[in-house]
């Protein structure tokens, strides 16, 4: 999510910097906290998602920024371990009166195996980088 002053953060996770603690999330690779949303310019997020493990880690334009183990990703023992639905929006107080989101060549797909390098963002089977 975009937080104040533009600010990514990941919701419905748990605390940031309580990955170890197994219920959070925290950026990865060196990046430093916060990370920001650039403005008026397309942005690619590319994200996986184990929930075996459980594990998620996002990438923005290739560069891995975030990693999470915990909220959402924990499944009950009577759910099922693969995405059931995903949505995206806008999210905002009272005060905000308008805004604008974009989206453009979402994709959903499934890995063969799961992912070992999460250095290197997984490439779409359908069309690479997602243009």
């Amino acid at each position: 999510m975009v937080g104040p002053q533009c600010r990514l953060e990941l919701a419905h996770i748990g605390e940031f910097n309580q990955f170890k603690n197994g219920n959070g999330w925290e950026t990865i690779n060196g990046v430093i906290y916060p990370i920001y949303m650039p403005l008026r310019q397309w942005v690619r997020f590319t994200v996986y998602v184990d929930y075996q493990q459980p594990l998620m880690v996002v990438w923005m334009d290739g560069q891995p920024i975030f990693r999470a183990n915990g909220g959402n990703l924990r499944q009950s023992q009577n759910s099922t371990l693969h995405l059931l639905r995903a949505h995206w929006g806008l999210y905002a107080n009272a005060e905000v009166s308008n805004g604008k989101q974009y989206n453009d060549s979402i994709q959903i797909w499934g890995l063969t195996k799961p992912l070992t390098n999460f250095a290197k963002e997984p490439l779409s089977p359908y069309d690479g980088r997602g243009f």
